[in-house]
């Protein structure tokens, strides 16, 4: 089964703010630690942000890639205080600090970076896991895989709306979600948008449990199909 990881272009980025961090050789502040899940395991290969509190403008914040121990070290250029973050997609772990996924079950640690050289220790504690959506997208005539197109998750609470979006690579798109109910909306140039319900404009809810993984055989229609 062919699978694209859903995040090529952040992972590049992210390798590339590391790549201009071990460059720089100017840092006078650095935050280490230990990325560990709820049972204090370390959680091996976790990407880890640290998010200015305040942000001054749209920009790549420091990052570091935990080693096999879950062990990081992210250099910080600009004094302020900032908010660790952190993920591990292919374990399970959705980002921290996604709104969608609700309050960290342990709150964020939160470093005050000043101007003379220094180093400050957290951990970081990521879990429970999120569930996981694996769908293969075809054509509902022909059985031959989308190359491309877009999958919108909605969840709705008393209190919000969050949607997350997902792109669709040669027929197969996977995503973490939440553990509360969702619904979903595929769609493709050239086909009728499908909303995981067949019988009712009404869309479909959707709950996958923490860790496990909901696989979908999503069949689109083209526009000029009236059946």
């Amino acid at each position: 089964m062919r699978q694209k990881p859903l995040t090529f272009v952040a992972v590049v980025m992210f390798s590339l703010a590391i790549l201009d961090q071990s460059e720089a050789g100017n840092s006078k502040f650095s935050i280490i630690g230990q990325v560990l899940d709820l049972d204090n395991r370390p959680i091996a290969q976790a990407a880890v942000y640290a998010h200015l509190a305040v942000p001054e403008q749209a920009e790549t914040p420091p990052c570091a890639l935990a080693n096999d121990e879950g062990r990081f070290s992210i250099q910080i250029e600009k004094p302020g205080k900032y908010v660790i973050s952190a993920h591990q997609e292919k374990e399970g772990y959705a980002d921290t600090s996604a709104v969608a996924f609700g309050p960290p079950a342990v709150p964020l640690p939160e470093v005050e970076a000043g101007e003379n050289p220094a180093q400050q220790q957290v951990v970081i504690y990521l879990g429970p896991k999120a569930g996981k959506l694996i769908g293969h997208v075809i054509d509902a005539e022909t059985s031959l895989p989308i190359e491309s197109g877009k999958i919108e998750l909605c969840q709705r609470t008393p209190q919000s709306v969050f949607i997350m979006h997902a792109s669709i690579y040669k027929g197969d798109v996977q995503l973490l979600v939440p553990t509360t109910p969702f619904t979903l909306k595929v769609s493709a140039a050239g086909y009728r948008d499908w909303n995981g319900n067949a019988v009712s404009s009404e869309p479909g809810v959707f709950v996958i449990g923490s860790g496990d993984v909901q696989e979908l055989e999503i069949s689109l229609h083209p526009e000029k199909d009236t059946h």
